[in-house]
């Protein structure tokens, strides 16, 4: 057995744990992102139950393409002004809008939820507590505001694992890197 296979064996470990981190890492816009768009998609529905009858038509014209309603902002807004949602509800969303959008026009090639331009944005919700980690503070907000909704959040309870799971992951060695 050759000497040098303990630490062929550990750089082995420390490439592999280095492709596992940057895994976890990109798990964290996906989860922003998707997690938006599915309160997205909540909010397109409180929208539409608060309407008239409306044809397939009428509703691809007002929250497709163009239409007045196809924003997330304008979906939160008018939500607002129809008081579908509370004035904290309103606060937060706007809040995981502008965490979408970082997530999903990065300055940077990968966003975490612990990057500063992140955690300047989180720390605008309220009740925030350095005390919890960012994505989880996100996740408790996407839960709230998705049960005000009227939505189903049992689905986001692996997103609060992942989230917490890939922000705890610890730095590689320096000699790997």
């Amino acid at each position: 057995m050759s000497d040098d296979l303990p630490e062929k064996l550990a750089n082995d470990l420390a490439r592999s744990f280095g492709h596992l981190k940057v895994l976890a890492q990109y798990l964290q816009p996906a989860t922003a992102i998707l997690t938006s768009s599915i309160i997205e998609r909540a909010l397109e529905a409180a929208l539409i139950a608060k309407m008239r009858p409306i044809s397939n038509r009428l509703k691809e014209r007002l929250f497709e393409g163009y239409g007045p309603f196809a924003s997330f902002s304008s979906k939160i807004d008018v939500a607002y002004a129809l008081s579908i949602i509370s004035d904290d509800v309103f606060d937060d969303l706007k809040i995981i809008k502008e965490i979408r959008n970082e997530f999903a026009h990065p300055k940077t090639t990968i966003v975490h939820f612990e990057d500063e331009e992140i955690s300047i944005i989180v720390r605008k919700f309220k009740g925030y507590s350095k005390d919890e980690g960012n994505g989880q503070v996100f996740v408790r907000k996407c839960t709230s505001s998705l049960e005000a909704l009227g939505g189903n959040v049992d689905f986001l309870k692996p997103f609060m694992g992942l989230v917490q799971q890939s922000s705890s992951l610890p730095s590689l060695p320096e000699k790997s890197r």
